[in-house]
């Protein structure tokens, strides 16, 4: 098993002449996707057995897209100046727009699929029909998409002496595009920063790398470590005051000795967004996550349990502070550190978990309020995240649909690992391999 990595490189060491020529392939890749793109948004096209049709919901794409798409019959056509382009260099171009359409009309294959399926055993369709009819589909915009290259348009070679990698391009421009032979080809040079050194040691670079406005990343292929086999099972609760809790009793760090994620989403709140100052301090919040993970010891940890968070603000009223909290951002550091370190990641449903009493298994909404649990059956207190972590280490009875569309918190009732019991009668689940039916 391996996993990808990739080091970014700015380009200070390149002169204007050829960041000029990296910013203008990459202005005429976008245009050349963009273009294409709204060719095919509105006319039909026939790919052999495919057929891709907006305004009648066909949206069957081929793996790979036609050559054909860039001759004289079609979209390119309009577009001259793209001739002194190769055509390995226009099937990249191919091959980005397809992967853009194939995300764009995902959503509505499934909904597709699913009227099909509801009209099959006859039922009530008007709902997702509606849907369909009246939420129209996004056209994908490509002004700032990033071109992927693999060995066929770069070559690598490094210079010792003053710690560079040239990355040379080539099979950009046409064999009859008239050109010097020299302005063919492009050497890149970029520093061997430290993350560069680390998974050059740690793995193999791929001969790949990704084209941006201002920098390259070079790309890795790095072997995952055997997962650990001994250690503790440690569980870890989000929030907003304490970025992560850990059942361990590890802390977060301060970032430079004064910042928590509460001050950088504070920070970011204040901000314009879309602003260069709103952006620099998204940037800011990115570094201090990854930063504080990585002060975390995960030396003795061979299962770390998380809890599965998934659109908890959707359908709820939040504060611009709160907006600003990316979960998904944290979730994806913890999974990158599993794969280094080797520990399993397991994500647990966390339904009425930060409710639930460590010590007697009540559940209750009243024992929970902001940062201090108070359990109102047995008096237990604690810390509201370290009461959740003890219960992640639990292999408790899965919470049904029916227990929280019942809002059985309210009132509030045991949750045990053999079952859920009520408070008076007894229990809810009497047999927990079948659950009895309200």
């Amino acid at each position: 098993m391996t996993f990808i990595r990739s080091s970014k490189h700015k380009f200070d060491k390149a002169n204007k002449g050829k960041l000029s020529f990296v910013n203008q392939i990459l202005l005429d890749f976008r245009n050349m996707s963009q273009d294409l793109v709204d060719y095919l948004w509105t006319n039909p096209y026939n790919f052999d057995k495919y057929y891709f049709n907006i305004s009648k919901n066909k949206l069957d794409i081929p793996i790979f897209l036609s050559s054909e798409l860039y001759s004289k019959k079609y979209i390119f056509k309009f577009n001259e100046k793209y001739d002194k382009y190769s055509s390995r260099f226009k099937n990249l171009v191919l091959n980005q727009v397809r992967g853009m359409l194939c995300s764009a009309v995902e959503k509505r294959k499934k909904q597709l699929f699913m009227l099909r399926e509801l009209q099959k055993e006859n039922k009530d369709t008007k709902s997702l029909q509606k849907v369909i009819d009246t939420q129209p589909l996004v056209k994908p915009k490509t002004n700032k998409i990033n071109i992927n290259l693999d060995s066929k348009y770069v070559d690598f070679k490094f210079d010792q002496k003053k710690f560079l990698t040239f990355i040379r391009i080539k099979s950009i421009f046409s064999t009859s595009y008239k050109i010097d032979k020299k302005q063919r080809f492009i050497n890149i040079p970029v520093e061997n920063n430290s993350v560069y050194q680390k998974w050059n040691t740690l793995g193999k670079r791929k001969d790949s790398i990704r084209l941006s406005d201002n920098h390259i990343n070079i790309i890795f292929d790095v072997p995952e470590p055997p997962k650990n086999t001994t250690g503790e099972i440690v569980s870890c609760d989000q929030g907003i005051d304490n970025m992560i809790t850990f059942s361990d009793h590890q802390k977060i760090k301060k970032y430079q000795d004064k910042f928590l994620l509460k001050d950088v989403l504070e920070r970011l709140s204040r901000k314009k967004k879309g602003s260069k100052a709103f952006k620099r301090t998204q940037e800011f919040r990115t570094n201090l996550i990854n930063w504080s993970i990585n002060q975390l010891n995960f030396t003795n940890i061979k299962e770390l349990r998380l809890e599965k968070l998934f659109q908890v603000r959707k359908g709820k009223s939040s504060s611009r502070l709160l907006s600003h909290w990316t979960y998904t951002e944290i979730n994806n550091k913890l999974k990158k550190a599993s794969e280094e370190k080797g520990f399993f990641l397991r994500e647990m449903p966390n339904e009425f978990r930060s409710q639930r009493c460590s010590q007697c298994s009540l559940v209750r909404k009243a024992n929970r309020k902001k940062e201090v649990f108070k359990c109102v059956g047995c008096g237990f207190t604690a810390d509201s995240d370290e009461n959740a972590c003890s219960n992640l280490l639990l292999d408790l009875y899965p919470i049904s649909d029916w227990v929280r569309l019942g809002k059985y918190n309210v009132e509030g009732f045991y949750w045990k690992p053999e079952g859920l019991y009520d408070l008076e009668s007894g229990a809810l689940v009497p047999d927990t391999k079948k659950e009895y039916k309200l």
